[in-house]
């Protein structure tokens, strides 16, 4: 197959990309993760008009299965869920539902937050004061995990 000569260059340089990785990032060769680090989103706040609506969400998923996850900063943390099967009559993809997570008591008034979506690790993770969760979804078994520890004192979920 003969390419033409545009086509020929755009191959070309998709293939200068992936084989010289190092032009995207210094230290790709030894320390792939740290290139992927400096995507990282945090948050320090919410907006405080609509702390929990979509626009204070942040994605994980494997491909099969994902969620919208999103808090209110004070106690709840909530994961809005999806599939790649559900659709409705409409052949529309639909979400599945809503799953809330509420931490009793709630952190000290006041306590600083913060939010962030790691990119290595396809994880959210979200600080209350001293509350800590960790949410991803497994990769091979389309299960949502969720890790909460604090250093301080005991939560009831």
């Amino acid at each position: 197959m003969k390419m033409k000569p545009p086509l020929k260059i755009l191959l070309l340089f998709i293939l200068y990309r992936v084989d010289n990785t190092t032009a995207l990032c210094d230290t790709w060769a030894t320390d792939p993760v740290s290139c992927v680090k400096q995507y990282n989103i945090e948050w320090d706040h919410l907006l405080p008009d609509t702390p929990t609506t979509w626009v204070n969400t942040m994605p994980i998923g494997n491909g099969v299965v994902g969620a919208n996850v999103y808090t209110d900063g004070v106690s709840k943390v909530s994961l809005l869920l999806s599939s790649q099967e559900a659709w409705n009559e409409a052949s529309q993809l639909i979400k599945l539902g809503t799953v809330d997570i509420t931490y009793t008591p709630s952190p000290p008034q006041g306590s600083t937050f913060k939010q962030t979506l790691d990119i290595s690790t396809g994880t959210v993770q979200i600080s209350i004061g001293d509350l800590s969760v960790s949410i991803w979804v497994d990769a091979h078994s389309n299960t949502f995990m969720v890790n909460h520890t604090s250093s301080v004192r005991s939560y009831n979920v």
